[in-house]
């Protein structure tokens, strides 16, 4: 077996022609003026890489450079070289296999942003610990009632009377310590109700005067407290910030997790939660409902009185429109025929 190549002693940038042959082992270089040898297996042959030169280098730095790249292939099988990457460079060439490479690239990238995001923020949500959602919480408040919010005219006495009943809904609840209830006018955002990740639910002035009895009120909070337990609020704010903060906040780095409160007004009040996060609080208020002997009544009265007073007119925390609100109503009747069926 005998090829051509270009010969680099290494020390000096100086081409050599030379003529390459394998013989007992060996492969041998010889030109007009030097000829020297060394054991094939002493010598390391790059990777191959598409149709360009290949190169073989010896242990004393010198290099040889060929463009006869099936010579050196054929080096390779006989000698039992780079079996790994000569198999990489067979799947290379081959454009069916690139190609099939290319498409289960695009789906591996739809399949992570579907569903491995979305994994990885619920998991990074639950173990975010209090003291972060505390902070943030604390902070989103404040930036609510700077931009959105405004004082309740509620009376002390009126509020005593919710805080009691909301007491008693979360009573049950292995995180009842945590959950507050806060009043505000709803300025901009009428009638509305708003979950903050460490417990702090905000409800409107606009909202109480909307509801016909405190059972309605009491669905909506239910509704809230739902958002508070599956962490929607976390996991919305983590599934947009993507992949590295995740990562950081699952390796333990919880530090930078204050700069979600930036982020999560934009997720309570422009954008929603996603379709599957609303159907789970609804469904949470629900069963709260049913096992208290109320039915879902209460919360489908309020969803329909809230998009009455909202006039379809944008999205709000409680009320958003994926999924509507005539599909949220019936999920909430099929609950309460399957509830009452078991």
């Amino acid at each position: 077996m005998a090829f051509n190549a270009t010969f680099f002693d290494g020390r000096s940038s100086a081409a050599h022609p030379v003529t390459v042959t394998v013989a007992d082992g060996n492969l041998e270089v010889r030109s007009e003026i030097f000829s020297f040898s060394y054991p094939v297996r002493a010598c390391r042959f790059e990777p191959a890489l598409g149709r360009s030169a290949r190169l073989i280098k010896f242990p004393d730095g010198a290099v040889l450079e060929t463009a006869n790249i099936d010579a050196v292939a054929r080096i390779e099988d006989a000698f039992d070289l780079n079996k790994p990457m000569r198999l990489v460079h067979r799947l290379e060439s081959a454009w069916k296999f690139v190609a099939l490479s290319a498409v289960a690239c695009v789906v591996l990238v739809w399949a992570f942003t579907v569903y491995g995001i979305p994994a990885l923020a619920k998991q990074a949500a639950y173990a975010t610990p209090l003291s972060v959602t505390s902070a943030v919480s604390q902070r989103t408040l404040a930036l609510l009632d700077d931009a959105y919010l405004e004082p309740s005219s509620l009376t002390n006495a009126r509020q005593g009377e919710l805080l009691e009943a909301f007491s008693s809904l979360v009573a049950n609840m292995s995180d009842h310590d945590a959950y507050q209830l806060e009043f505000r006018g709803g300025g901009v955002l009428d009638a509305n109700a708003l979950a903050l990740p460490s417990g702090i639910i905000v409800i409107t002035d606009e909202l109480v005067a909307l509801a016909e009895k405190d059972e309605d009120i009491l669905a909506v909070l239910a509704h809230e407290v739902g958002h508070v337990e599956k962490r929607h609020g976390l996991r919305s704010v983590y599934r947009s910030t993507g992949v590295f903060f995740l990562i950081s906040m699952l390796l333990g780095d919880v530090t930078s997790a204050a700069s979600v409160a930036a982020s999560l007004p934009a997720v309570l009040v422009d954008s929603g939660y996603s379709r599957n996060f609303e159907r789970e609080a609804d469904q949470v208020a629900g069963e709260y409902f049913l096992a208290q002997g109320l039915g879902t009544a209460p919360l489908q009265n309020m969803l329909s009185r809230l998009e009455a007073s909202h006039d379809g007119a944008g999205e709000a925390s409680f009320l958003s429109s994926h999924p509507g609100t005539s599909e949220r109503i019936e999920k909430l009747k099929e609950l309460e025929q399957s509830f009452k069926r078991d």
